[in-house]
């Protein structure tokens, strides 16, 4: 009978995980098409999206209506960026390097431009090019 006080602990846990793998999945692949599909256009708010794709974290940057999207990682040393609006810029703490909105590196030892990645809107959905 002990099992059973143990029960809403395992039921809270398997919740969390599956909450945590919804989030941490990556978006639906078409191999046929060679995109990804990140979803509506329209759903992906003004500013900066993060999403975890098979190939690694990417940011999408939406600015008035456009898209751009970029490898999330650090051509330095491959640390994450995070964008920080209030300077208009993605940063990387490992090193302090910055990159502009069009991923040209600004400061730090970054020399490199972030990866740019090819998007495409193709009936209202935002889809991102898969690299061969």
């Amino acid at each position: 009978m002990r099992w059973l006080a143990g029960l809403p602990l395992f039921a809270a846990a398997a919740a969390v995980a599956t909450a945590a793998a919804a989030f941490l999945w990556p978006p639906r692949k078409s191999r046929a098409s060679g995109f990804t599909d990140l979803g509506p256009v329209d759903e992906i708010p003004e500013g900066v999206v993060v999403r975890t794709l098979e190939s690694g974290p990417i940011v999408v940057l939406k600015e008035a209506g456009q898209c751009r999207a970029f490898s999330a990682a650090c051509t330095h040393l491959g640390c994450p960026v995070r964008w920080r609006p209030e300077a208009g810029e993605f940063f990387c703490s490992c090193h302090g390097g910055a990159f502009d909105r069009g991923g040209k590196p600004l400061r730090g030892p970054v020399r490199s431009p972030l990866k740019a990645l090819n998007l495409r809107i193709t009936g209202g959905r935002l889809l991102l090019e898969e690299s061969s």
